[in-house]
């Protein structure tokens, strides 16, 4: 699986963090450039490939 680990600021201004799992590479990648363009997004904490975490 193919993740995504982000922070995003909350309505009543907390910083949480979030994350998503995809099937695949360009899943993400397309998610990761309509999560950027969010008035609330704070930033990307880091990403899994699952060829990273045969090691």
């Amino acid at each position: 699986m193919f993740e995504v680990a982000w922070k995003e600021i909350t309505a009543k201004g907390r910083i949480v963090c979030k994350r998503r799992a995809f099937k695949s590479d360009t899943a993400r990648e397309t998610y990761i450039d309509q999560l950027i363009q969010k008035d609330s997004f704070y930033e990307i904490v880091g990403l899994r490939d699952p060829l990273w975490s045969r090691g």
